[in-house]
């Protein structure tokens, strides 16, 4: 029942009726603003069209770590552009995500780790600590914890300050994550499940 009395031949319809959803406000704006800037982080830029392509690659890592549909992705993260791509790439490979605040204690994010049953865990090298004893609490099955260092802000991959106790992390998604997830070998995952959604690729210089 809507706001009208009699709403016959108002149905929900494709002429009158949309969900919203923020990856298609992302496809947008990768085809209409695909050579404006969209993520600024210090010397870290990122054009629209760039921005969707590392959501893309984002929510197929994802999907090769076993993400599925309806399983959630829970993030440790600042406001800094990994945060902002998953806000797309987690809901583009049909997961649901669950931002935890970085401030919060250990006890408490334990407990949400545990309502949520995050399957994985993305987290920023310098909450890497609290994240483990995070997980160590948990009284549920324990996600996959993927390190995000944040070298721009001083804060290197664990590997680099040499190794840790607690909780073993299952690898290292970059600041970068263009590179990591070549290392990952995994195909361009399929935007929302609908190919035909996705802006055309943009040349390269030397193809143009």
């Amino acid at each position: 029942m809507g706001w009208m009395a009699d709403e016959t031949g108002l149905e929900r319809t494709s002429a009158n009726y949309v969900p919203l959803t923020p990856l298609s406000a992302l496809t947008r704006a990768a085809r209409v603003y695909a050579g404006e800037t969209a993520v600024v982080y210090g010397a870290h830029r990122k054009t629209y069209a760039e921005y969707h392509d590392r959501v893309t690659r984002l929510a197929s890592a994802l999907a090769a770590k076993g993400v599925k549909p309806g399983d959630v992705v829970a993030t440790l993260i600042p406001n800094l552009p990994a945060q902002a791509e998953a806000h797309f790439g987690v809901p583009a490979c049909g997961a649901v995500l669950n931002t935890i605040n970085t401030r919060l204690d250990t006890d408490t994010v334990a407990y949400i780790l545990d309502h949520a049953e995050a399957r994985v865990l993305l987290v920023d090298s310098q909450f890497l600590a609290l994240a483990e004893k995070a997980v160590a609490q948990m009284q549920g099955a324990k996600p996959q914890v993927i390190e995000v260092p944040d070298a721009a802000a001083g804060h290197p991959a664990s590997a680099a300050r040499g190794p840790r106790g607690g909780a073993q992390s299952e690898g290292a998604l970059p600041q970068r994550a263009a590179r990591t997830l070549s290392r990952h070998r995994v195909r361009e995952h399929r935007w929302c499940g609908d190919p035909a959604r996705r802006p055309p690729r943009r040349p390269a210089a030397g193809e143009r």
